[in-house]
């Protein structure tokens, strides 16, 4: 059965994630990709892209490798059986012989007798990241019979001496400290230089577990089979996954050494489809690959990852526009991050301002306009760092070639200013543009209330846009050649993806922005648009502590005139005991009369500064 590609809602969005789907679509990131080989995708139009994202490290070897579809075609024509249990399971057997017998080859590469003798020498199945995770943690519980869990600062193994000296002090102690070697949605974070070492000599010290979370960094991607080698130590633990799946099927796995077997964890521990023949064989054959001539893919993951750190920096070095807005770039081999300014300071009179002001660049669902405009315009994809959404993440197949590097470095050129990051969000000039005139602000010069219409101390107007065209007073320069309806076609999604700001106009005067118009607040339910409301008047009296007038105007009349919100708005005011209320209603205990220059529901600002 074919599916529906031009229904209104796609599938996925239908009965999957309708939130996600949303976000999607407002930031043009609601691909349909249908094809894909090697380093590149295609979607459902035909358009080609370089992928530097692949699967967040899970497609090492590149979108469906004919290695790999062998090993398929292989299982099928043996007829072995997929999934078996209880049975001896060959395929699992054959994995973790390769697993093990790969990370004594890549670590054995000194005399250090501790470290030989602690070796890792056995494997368990697991069906995603997650679950070996998971069944890390149970094995060291299981091993120590400790119970309790508590977070450290990364990269500061003072801290964890003082906890680990803590806990020794109370008559107890961890069973295993749990670490990425580089943190991959931390922001693809790198600790300092010998950290892991220091870890590894506390956690013996005091007979703690270390258990190496591997699933982004593990086979390869940092140049070695696995990220703690750089620090010449062997964990009790290890955690695998995502590249050991080849891009072909899911897999997780934990390895560990001899003295962390527990009877009781190997009795009990068992799941229906981990260490399944056909996941095993197609991660056998990926360890193999990435293994394969001495390590071959690895060498050109530390090439290559090199290769697009000096590329950025040199780019840092010659265009000012990059090295203003790019805070940093760090990483190890193809598992780099770039980093960029959060600050509104960074990008002057400017929407983008705005958007670092309220930390879109920090939030996942504004965030991704980066990764956006790489994808639509350059035809890069990309993604941000989950909970470091200022940071894009790189992180191409190990068989990522130069020239597809050239191809990124050229691609991450400055895209100049607001207009020019969100003009694919926009869309083509249409037929209709013409009739959006009536949309257009044709009042430019309108004035901001004079000081003396209001009373005295602090006061902050909080507006809506009276139509999408006032989403270009925000940034004039920027958006100057967007037509009416391209404006409103930007400002429709942008009203899906930002929450209101804080700004100071020209004249000195302070107000909330609410991102949405007239015409969608009256439509939403009260609900909704009270929400917005009392999202952007708990902004204006987060300003300041001391007492504060907040007037509610520009469009929000009709709104506010509903009999039920004026329990809403009651409420708003209760909540905010240092702030008053203004508005167009009849004044109550909480609230007071909306001064009358105040309360032209046509007024809008002429711009942000």
């Amino acid at each position: 059965m074919e599916e529906d590609t031009n229904s209104e809602l796609h599938l996925w969005a239908r009965y999957v994630n309708p939130v996600l789907a949303g976000l999607y679509a407002a930031a043009g990131l609601d691909k349909r990709f249908v094809r894909a080989d090697g380093t590149h995708l295609e979607d459902s139009t035909g358009r080609r892209y370089l992928d530097f994202l692949a699967g967040y490290g899970s497609v090492p070897l590149g979108h469906h490798p004919a290695a790999l579809w062998a090993v398929v075609h292989a299982a099928e024509q043996s007829r072995e059986p997929i999934f078996s249990i209880p049975a001896l399971l060959d395929g699992a057997g054959r994995l973790a012989e390769a697993l093990v017998k790969a990370a004594a080859a890549e670590g054995n590469n000194n005399d250090d007798e501790a470290k030989q003798q602690r070796q890792l020498r056995f494997a368990m199945f697991a069906n995603s990241g997650s679950e070996a995770v998971e069944w890390a943690i149970k094995l060291a519980r299981t091993h120590t019979q400790r119970l309790g869990f508590e977070f450290v600062a990364f990269g500061d193994a003072a801290a964890l001496r003082a906890k680990f000296e803590e806990a020794r002090d109370k008559g107890a102690q961890y069973a295993a400290f749990l670490v990425e070697p580089i943190q991959g949605e931390g922001g693809i974070v790198v600790p300092p230089a010998g950290y892991l070492r220091e870890v590894r000599a506390l956690c013996t010290q005091f007979g703690v577990l270390l258990i190496a979370d591997e699933i982004q960094t593990g086979l390869g991607r940092t140049g070695r089979l696995f990220a703690y080698q750089h620090d010449d130590i062997v964990p009790d633990i290890v955690a695998l996954s995502k590249a050991l799946s080849g891009g072909m099927y899911p897999i997780g796995a934990i390895l560990y050494t001899e003295d962390c077997m527990s009877e009781e964890y190997l009795f009990k521990q068992s799941s229906t489809f981990a260490g399944g023949s056909l996941g095993c064989r197609i991660g056998l054959r990926t360890v193999e690959l990435i293994t394969a001539d001495d390590g071959a893919l690895m060498r050109n993951a530390a090439v290559m990852g090199a290769y697009l750190r000096d590329g950025v920096e040199a780019l840092r070095a010659s265009d000012a526009d990059f090295a203003r807005v790019l805070t940093a770039v760090r990483g190890v081999g193809l598992m780099l991050g770039i980093e960029f300014s959060g600050k509104r300071e960074t990008f002057g009179h400017s929407f983008l301002g705005v958007l670092a002001q309220q930390k879109i660049l920090e939030r996942w669902e504004q965030s991704v306009m980066i990764s956006s405009y790489m994808l639509n315009v350059k035809g890069i994809r990309l993604a941000n760092a989950l909970n470091k959404m200022n940071t894009l993440r790189v992180q191409p197949a190990l068989i990522v070639s130069r020239e597809e590097c050239d191809t990124f470095l050229g691609a991450l050129r400055s895209h100049g200013d607001a207009g020019g990051l969100m003009a694919h969000l926009a869309g083509p000039r249409t037929s209709d543009d013409a009739g959006d005139a009536s949309e257009a602000s044709t009042d430019g010069s309108r004035s901001e209330p004079s000081s003396s219409s209001s009373s005295s101390g602090k006061r902050v107007f909080v507006v809506c846009a009276r139509t999408w065209d006032d989403f270009r007073r925000v940034d004039e320069a920027s958006f100057a050649a967007f037509s009416p309806g391209q404006m409103r076609t930007l400002a429709a999604k942008l009203s899906a993806l930002l929450v209101p700001w804080h700004f100071t106009s020209a004249q000195g005067h302070e107000f909330v922005f609410i991102p949405s118009t007239t015409e969608q607040l009256e439509s939403a339910s009260l609900e909704e648009s009270m929400g917005e409301i009392a999202q952007a008047v708990a902004l204006a009296a987060s300003t300041t502590s001391e007492a504060v007038q907040i007037g509610l105007g520009g469009g929000l009349s009709r709104v506010l005139a509903q009999a039920e919100a004026r329990t809403l708005l009651d409420a708003m005011g209760a909540a905010h005991p240092h702030a008053r209320l203004s508005h167009g209603l009849p004044p109550t205990e909480s609230t007071s009369a909306f001064p009358a220059a105040w309360s032209d529901p046509s007024y809008f600002p002429p711009g942000l500064y």
